[in-house]
């Protein structure tokens, strides 16, 4: 059996985002919590697709569009939509991702925000893009100070949010799966509490 074109580039696409990673750089000052964005993404996954190959067909149906009114008579648009994103090699063997995005807005764009949440919704999930640099060939359990830095950024981003905790919880677990215990010191050292 032959394999077709589309895993190798997907897999290849998919170690070259281990070894950056795309941080949760934005926030979300109204809300209190760090997020990556379509921008993120697509700056970062758009030369590793044209590195290898692939090429992105999206197609959105199942349009939902409510307003609600808010104070001041202005009305906010809810909408919701199905996002179906065909990857595809140069050899036409391809595959389809289906993720729903959402997004709320008080001007025009409701649409185009829950279109690219669905895009960079199936953009993460297909490509399984960590929040970290990761080092694809030891699976991510090397205990170099870049990952712990990463960590300790990504924590640091949720201090004086109900997060903080979660994200500590989730970094010592992550440390604590790689059997990465000098990591997990120097993680401890860095944000100044111990487990």
């Amino acid at each position: 059996m032959t394999q077709k074109m589309i895993h190798a580039a997907v897999l290849a696409v998919m170690k070259d985002i281990a070894s950056t990673g795309i941080a949760k750089s934005q926030r979300n000052q109204q809300q209190g919590y760090n997020f990556r964005g379509i921008d993120a993404a697509m700056n970062e996954l758009s030369p590793l697709l044209v590195k290898h190959g692939i090429t992105v067909t999206p197609k959105y149906s199942d349009l939902t569009v409510t307003e609600r009114a808010k104070e001041g008579g202005k009305a906010t648009r809810f909408c919701t939509l199905k996002g179906t994103f065909e990857f595809e090699a140069p050899d036409g063997s391809s595959f389809t991702s289906e993720v729903y995005g959402e997004a709320m807005d008080s001007g025009d764009k409701a649409v185009v925000k829950a279109q690219s949440v669905a895009f960079r919704t199936a953009l993460f999930q297909e490509f399984v893009v960590p929040t970290m640099a990761m080092d694809p060939e030891d699976g991510g359990s090397g205990d170099d100070s870049s990952l712990v830095q990463s960590w300790v950024d990504y924590v640091n981003g949720t201090k004086g949010t109900p997060g903080y905790q979660a994200a500590l919880k989730e970094a010592r677990a992550a440390f604590d799966g790689a059997r990465d215990i000098e990591g997990l010191k120097a993680f401890n050292k860095a944000v100044g509490s111990a487990p």
